[in-house]
């Protein structure tokens, strides 16, 4: 399956050289509750298909320490 953003009205799908990076989820349940409310998707649960693009990051690149890295427009 190939990868595509799961942030609502996203339409980025993984190509290769195209610069965007997409990243999983963290593992860890309170980082991943915060990922989710972030992205404000109402009925929504998180699937092992589930990816985020490095556009909804603020400084594009992904952070695994720093929830500040996530833009608080995921939808950008």
């Amino acid at each position: 399956m190939g990868k595509s953003c799961c942030a609502p009205r996203c339409t980025q799908r993984y190509t290769k050289g195209s610069g965007v990076q997409f990243y999983r989820f963290p593992a860890e349940v309170d980082r991943q509750n915060l990922w989710i409310s972030v992205l404000r998707r109402e009925k929504w649960r998180l699937g092992e298909h589930d990816w985020l693009c490095s556009l909804h990051f603020v400084s594009g690149i992904f952070s695994q320490y720093l929830f500040s890295e996530i833009s608080s427009n995921p939808w950008k």
